[in-house]
């Protein structure tokens, strides 16, 4: 697997590269992560949108994208058909999985009722943040001298 790096400032982002690399690498996955983020306005969506198009051949170039905020992607890539033909909308995870989560994250350290209490009140998280919370939680252990998550 080759993964190549994009700067988060887009007007640095070395998006041609990234693409040039995926189509040398063919058959390959390009996968652009928060493309809210990556993509803005002007000369970088531009740029985006000509190399997403295949002014330069793309095939066995499988482009994928994610975001957070699919109210911040510009309609020019996101409602423009051959773009990016699927969405799929991934829901903040529902109290059994969070609890499934956070035991897989937690279960030796604490007991099932905290892990379901946790999950009652992690409403909205998603698993990302769970992540997060369990980090923090442990790192706040440390910091008071603790083993374990309490």
């Amino acid at each position: 697997m080759i993964l190549v790096g994009l700067d988060r400032d887009p007007h640095e982002a070395n998006l041609p590269h990234a693409f040039d690399r995926a189509a040398e690498l063919a058959h390959s996955v390009l996968c652009f992560e928060d493309l809210d983020a990556l993509v803005g306005e002007g000369p970088s969506l531009s740029q985006f949108l000509n190399l997403l198009d295949g002014l330069s051949p793309l095939a066995g170039v499988l482009v994928i994208a994610t975001t957070n905020r699919p109210d911040r992607i510009d309609p020019a890539i996101a409602k423009r058909p051959s773009r990016f033909d699927r969405v799929y909308f991934i829901p903040e995870p529902d109290r059994a999985l969070r609890a499934s989560c956070l035991e897989r994250e937690l279960g030796a350290e604490v007991g099932a009722g905290i892990v379901s209490r946790l999950a009652s009140k992690t409403d909205a998280y998603s698993i990302a943040f769970l992540k997060e919370l369990v980090l923090q939680a442990r790192l706040s252990a440390i910091r008071r001298g603790e083993e374990r998550v309490s």
